[in-house]
């Protein structure tokens, strides 16, 4: 009898499926617009996100663990150096992060260039710079290059 039952259930599996999927999308609906083939697509949007996501799971092992090695450049001698202790895998990503992140701090607009105050959102009149370099009417500060001074112009 147990086989037949679960033969019966997996053929009606389908069905069964779509059932219960309407009976959330209806509740979900209700909750919110009121529209159910909006919920019901949102819902199996969220189920597909589920699967894709335990098939990553799944592709990475059941025991996930943080970073255990870096192979990163040697700061002296310019080879490779493979690091293994967390506090310098931590210490090494937080030094090139800032690094990396902070690369245009010092370019022509930069927050620290000669031309971010032209462009500053917290300065009222940057609103008018940047039209006039819009417009190409804007007098480049003193220190700007030629390059600089043409690529404003040709904005």
């Amino acid at each position: 009898i147990a086989w037949k039952t679960y033969r019966g259930v997996k053929t009606q599996a389908r069905v069964y499926r779509d059932q219960f999927l309407k009976k959330r999308a209806q509740e979900y609906a209700a909750k919110e617009d009121g529209d159910t083939a909006k919920a019901l697509k949102q819902i199996r949007l969220r189920e597909k996100l589920k699967r894709d996501y335990a098939s990553i799971r799944k592709g990475y092992g059941e025991n996930k663990q943080g970073l255990a090695t870096l192979d990163a450049p040697h700061p002296t001698t310019g080879g490779r150096q493979l690091i293994t202790e967390a506090t310098e895998i931590h210490d090494y990503l937080l030094k090139r992060n800032e690094r990396h992140y902070s690369q245009a701090t010092f370019t022509p607009f930069g927050d620290a260039g000669p031309g971010f105050p032209y462009i500053d959102p917290n300065n009222p009149e940057s609103d008018q710079h940047i039209d006039d370099m819009l417009d190409g009417v804007f007098e480049s500060w003193e220190t700007a290059s030629p390059f600089m001074r043409e690529f404003i112009k040709e904005l």
